[in-house]
Parts: structure tokens; sequence; C-alpha cells
């Protein structure tokens, strides 16, 4: 017994002095810098939304003309592309590009004589045009159009408004792709029994899908994920994401704030790509493509994962070597339209994190 306890003894005190040497990897130690890890939270804010107002004569000898007004917000600027509408039956087999007034309106936040934020208006009426490039977070557009304007016969007829995306400013046909936000008239609210005959129907976003409404696609903004920072690496892991509608990605961008966190810069993180270990795969074409049959399962709208990871190093526009994400307060998982302005941060956010104080002030 006491020959067993003195072997004891001698293993422990080896252990420990093996524990304590500075030359040796022992798993309890702390390897690197630390990890600091924040929920994602679902937002899907600024998605396109709107409206069209159909207004129409009630039979031959109703003056009133046919009028179409388009009410939308959650458009990008776009940089290499144009949108255009266009003014169709209800098969979805005949459109008309469309020539109308275009009426935008940006509201800015200002400080009055008191110093206090306020919001200011700035319209702007653009008259005889047939596609244009504005959007932004904060831009409400309107296009208004009649049958005379848009050169339609009296036999056309009104009942499907397309805003496609095309690469010719002067397209006669819709694309056959990019068509990401519809209306159509038969699923408007009921006619008014006297007065102006009209119908009033959502626009929706997402893929139009032809005659039978059954085949479009609504996009619903879902997700879910965390975000790492560690020393000067970022990672971005998501999971049950809609499959982007055709001709837009998921990216990311971090948010730089001032001390009170408010926004006063963006920095592109880059386009989503498929989790580790196949982060070699870009997603930017998972809206028309399977990418990665593992994550993109065949007949499902839906990204199961998708991966960010950034070098400090390989990104312009972050903080010093020693602290790369100090000063910046959020990160953004965004759905981006691929013609919009590179790496300028887009209207939609579908998801966000603000990143913990001690990774904001650059603590150690």
């Amino acid at each position: 017994m006491k020959l067993f306890s003195k072997c004891a003894a001698a293993g422990a005190f080896a252990l420990a002095t093996a524990a304590c040497n500075p030359d040796r990897a022992v798993s309890t130690d702390s390897v690197g810098d630390p990890a600091y890890g924040v929920q994602l939270i679902l937002t899907g804010s600024n998605v396109p939304k709107g409206s069209v107002r159909f207004t129409f004569p009630r039979n031959a000898a109703d003056p009133v003309q046919d009028t179409v007004r388009i009410t939308v917000t959650g458009l990008d600027t776009l940089e290499n592309g144009f949108y255009t509408v266009f003014l169709g039956d209800s098969s979805g087999s005949a459109f008309k590009r469309a020539t109308g007034t275009l009426i935008v309106t940006r509201t800015d936040t200002v400080l009055n004589a008191l110093g206090d934020p306020v919001p200011r208006a700035r319209t702007d009426t653009t008259q005889n045009v047939s596609s244009f490039q504005l959007g932004g977070p904060r831009t409400s557009i309107q296009f208004v159009t009649t049958r005379a304007q848009s050169g339609l016969l009296p036999s056309d007829p009104i009942e499907t408004v397309l805003i496609t995306i095309e690469d010719n400013a002067q397209a006669t046909t819709p694309s056959a792709s990019r068509r990401p936000i519809f209306a159509r008239r038969r699923q408007g609210t009921a006619v008014p029994a006297t007065g102006v005959a009209f119908r009033t129907s959502q626009l929706r976003f997402g893929n139009y899908g032809g005659a039978d409404p059954a085949n479009d696609f609504v996009y619903i903004p879902t997700g879910r994920g965390r975000a790492y920072v560690r020393g000067s690496i970022l990672i971005i892991n998501d999971s049950s994401l809609t499959r982007p509608p055709l001709g837009y990605y998921y990216a990311a961008f971090a948010v730089k704030g001032d001390s009170a966190r408010v926004p006063i810069d963006t920095v592109y993180l880059g386009e989503f790509t498929a989790p580790f270990p196949r982060r070699n795969l870009s997603l930017f074409n998972a809206d028309s493509l399977i990418i990665d049959p593992l994550v993109q399962p065949e007949g499902q709208r839906a990204v199961l994962a998708a991966s960010i990871r950034i070098d400090a190093d390989t990104v312009s526009g972050l903080g010093p070597a020693a602290n790369p994400f100090q000063g910046f307060t959020e990160v953004f998982v965004t759905l981006e339209s691929k013609n919009k302005v590179p790496d300028r941060l887009g209207p939609v956010i579908v998801l966000r994190a603000a990143l913990p104080d001690i990774v904001r002030l650059g603590r150690p």
C-alpha cells in the first residue's frame, strides 16, 4: 500500500510538472484569440412592396380612361440594368412596355433649428419615362401611365403589371428570367358599386409564374444563424434561408457606427458560399443553379446552409490590424440585386446582429 501511494504521488507530481512545462501543449490552455459569438436576428426589412391601382371605364360610354398607378418601395439603385414596366394580359403571353410619369420621393433626416432630427422629403417628377435606375432604402417610387401614354390599342388588355430588370433601357419585351415584381388585376380589391371603377392589387416580389398564379414564387425572408469574431477573422453561418428570386443573391456587410451606434459607413464583406468545408463554392448564382446539392435540396426553394469567412487583411475598409472590427456595431445579411451598384448596401436586410462591446470598443 505504501509503495502504491509513493508511485501515485510520483505520477501526480510528474503530471503537474508536465502541465507547467511551457514547451508542452496542454488541451486546457487557451489557444489564440478569444472568440465572440452573437446570434443573428431575422429582420426582413425593406423587401420590395407596394400596390397597383387599376382604374378603368365601366362601359364604352364611360369617359374614364384606363390608368395604372404603381407605388413601390424597397428597390435598389441599379448600375448595369434598368427597371422597366410592362402591361399585359392575364395569361402572361402578351406584354407591351409602358411609358409614363415617374415620381421619386426620397426622405432624409435633417436637423432643425433646435438641433432635433426631423424627416425631410424631396420629390422629383420626370415625364415620358419608360425605364429607370433609381432606388434606395428611403425612396418611394410612383409610376403613372394611361392607355394612351403607353400607346396601347383599345383591344390591348391591362390585366398584369410587371416590373422587370432589363439590360437594355429600350427593351420592348420583358426579360424571361428577371421578373421580380408583379401584380395581377384580378387579385385586387372588389370594384366599387358606384363611382369610378378601380381595383387595387398588392405588388408581389419574387418570380412571376405566368398564366397560373399558383406558379408564382413570392419571396418571404427566413433564416437564422450566428456571427463570430476571433481576432482578425469574422465568420457568419446561416441556415434555412429562402432561395433568392432570379437576379438576386445573399451578401454580408459590416456596419460602422459612432459612439451612439448611429451608422456612419458600411463595408462589403462578400457574397455567401457553401459552408465549411466547401467554402470554395460561391452561392452567387444559387438563384438559378443548384450550386451545392447538400444545401440546395431539389424541388425546394431553400438554402439550408451558407457561410462567409473573411480575414480582415483581405477586406478594405476595416480597422487597423490590431483591432480590425473596432468601431463596427453590426453585421447584416442582405439580399442584393445582381445589377446594383457594386459593394453598396442595398435596402433589403434579412438578418442582423449587434457586435458585442468588447469587439466594437476594441478591448483586449
